[in-house]
């Protein structure tokens, strides 16, 4: 391009402001009106996603399983009221029947103590009467007692946490379903972070192309003027053109990144499937690294992370829940090998009352005997082969002992993932340091090169060039605040201090999601 073109040129192109002013300028919507901030996001998340109000429910699942558990040790009610009749032969000389009528009458209770023993009180009634269908004389009279059941374990079934396993088991899970419910509201919050500052970027993004767009646009035009006027060879369009093509190119893929974007933003959130195309757009900024919080953190010694992790860690912790809950359930397996022997015993009074008045029936119950009936005794129970419990003892040993590997592994991947977490963060403050100075120094190239290209001393593609590399930078410390806000963001999720629980209850404040986690902000479960 002929160097008479820079004057004119310049008029209108090279001193734009990089905010985007264009003679033709793409319509984009960045209103704060109604924009959402990463906290704003983060509170949605919380009242709106599915995945916590799946885990919830399975909260609430535990909590019906644990309650069930215990109704081994409920009271439980046993009645019966029986009436009989039997027609017999007196004899080969007596061709009549002797009726026999029975009417018998129980109630009783049994109930399963922490400790194994069952207790079994009831009350029964049992009422005859005999009569002849030739005639004679016909008798009645009532029996009736009270009494006491008493069965005691031996062998199996013997102790709390052998016949109440499944209450110790189900409460263990859930403290540990409390805690994976904590963990997905953690899950959820982190996922919408990374998505908000994913959303921030994208466009961040689309404004440096938008502004690349319009700017390339400018000169096309100008140029076209000034090519009609026959002051540049038709032949210099061809190189204006070409940039607007490249930058409309990159202008329309960083308009659909914004798209999927807050598409990304709006699944994370749990937002219903119309409302996500309405997400008003972000307002950062971006959070920083201060110098004071990073040189703090470099001289903290990294086990104090994973220390404090391994306490905090929803995930972890419920681990610990879940294997102790399998741990009762392998040592009742193991208890379920022994024998079935039973001690039992009973004692009661009874009583006899001849008569067919209602108080007579109740006077059968009484009893004015010195000393009670009882018996005593024991029962042997014992499957030959024992295929059934050996094989259930296999099956929650082995349940058992792959939630404690499963453990091992989560802490070890936890413990790597910590140490490779700091380390970016470190590398992060340098490349946040490094990506700033070259958009300033840049900014300063793309100055002096306008001064040059004005004296006519470089040409258009030199200060385009420029310009792309001035463009680059930006997009580039555009990313590396990007990963530095999403690496902070992960550092407190990954040592569990992204989210605090109160009776349940999730609260996140900004300091939580944009500044370095510190050794004073270390808090024990």
């Amino acid at each position: 391009m002929s160097r008479l073109l820079a004057p004119a040129v310049l008029l209108l192109y090279l001193f734009q402001p990089l905010t985007g002013m264009a003679l033709e300028p793409i319509a984009l919507d960045f209103s704060q009106e109604k924009a959402i901030d990463v906290l704003g996001a983060v509170k949605k998340t919380m009242e709106l996603q599915p995945n916590i109000f799946i885990q919830q429910e399975q909260l609430n699942a535990a909590r019906g399983a644990y309650r069930a558990g215990g109704g081994n040790f409920d009271w439980q009610l046993e009645t019966a009221l029986v009436h009989q009749q039997d027609n017999a032969p007196v004899s080969d000389f007596d061709t009549g029947l002797e009726r026999r009528e029975t009417s018998d009458f129980s109630v009783g209770f049994s109930k399963l103590l922490r400790s194994g023993i069952v207790l079994s009180p009831y009350v029964q009634y049992t009422g005859y009467r005999y009569a002849h269908t030739g005639g004679g004389v016909s008798s009645l009279h009532n029996t009736g007692g009270l009494g006491l059941l008493i069965k005691l374990p031996l062998l199996r079934g013997l102790g709390y946490e052998n016949v109440g396993s499944e209450e110790i088991a189900t409460g263990h899970e859930v403290k540990a379903n409390q805690l994976l419910l904590a963990r997905e509201t953690a899950n959820s919050v982190y996922a919408s972070v990374k998505a908000f500052w994913s959303y921030l970027a994208s466009v961040e993004r689309l404004k440096i192309m938008t502004d690349a767009e319009n700017r390339a646009r400018s000169i096309l035009k100008n140029t076209q003027t000034l090519a009609r006027a026959g002051e540049v060879p038709a032949a210099e369009l061809v190189n204006v053109q070409a940039n607007l093509a490249d930058k409309k190119s990159s202008r329309l893929t960083a308009a659909q990144a914004v798209t999927a974007a807050k598409a990304g933003l709006g699944i994370a959130m749990g937002l219903p499937y119309d409302k996500i195309t309405v997400i008003p757009p972000p307002v950062g900024p971006f959070p920083s690294m201060d110098r004071d919080s990073m040189e703090q953190a470099k001289g903290t010694d990294s086990s104090l992370y994973l220390r404090v992790a391994a306490d905090r860690r929803y995930d972890l912790r419920a681990a610990g829940e879940q294997n102790e809950a399998a741990r009762i359930r392998m040592e009742a397996a193991k208890d379920n090998r022994k024998p079935q022997l039973d001690l039992e015993l009973s004692m009661g009074y009874h009583g006899l009352e001849s008569g067919s008045s209602l108080s007579k029936s109740f006077q059968a119950v009484e009893y004015d005997q010195d000393t009670p009936d009882w018996n005593v005794g024991t029962r042997l129970t014992y499957p030959l082969g024992n295929n059934t419990a050996e094989g259930a003892f296999i099956t929650s040993q082995a349940a058992y002992r792959r939630g404690v590997l499963q453990e091992k592994e989560l802490l070890r991947s936890m413990n790597s993932d910590i140490n490779v977490i700091l380390s970016e963060l470190f590398n992060l403050y340098e490349e946040l340091r490094h990506s700033e100075q070259a958009v300033q120094e840049y900014m300063t190239a793309v100055s002096n090169e306008q001064e040059k290209y004005m004296m006519g001393e470089t040409t258009l593609l030199d200060l385009l060039y420029i310009e792309d590399r001035r463009d680059n930078a930006l997009l580039n410390h555009i990313s590396v605040r990007e990963r530095a806000a999403v690496g902070l963001a992960n550092l407190r999720y990954v040592t569990g201090h992204l989210v605090r629980f109160i009776d349940e209850q999730g609260l996140v404040t900004m300091r939580d999601l944009t500044t370095m986690l510190l050794p004073n902000s270390f808090t024990l479960p």
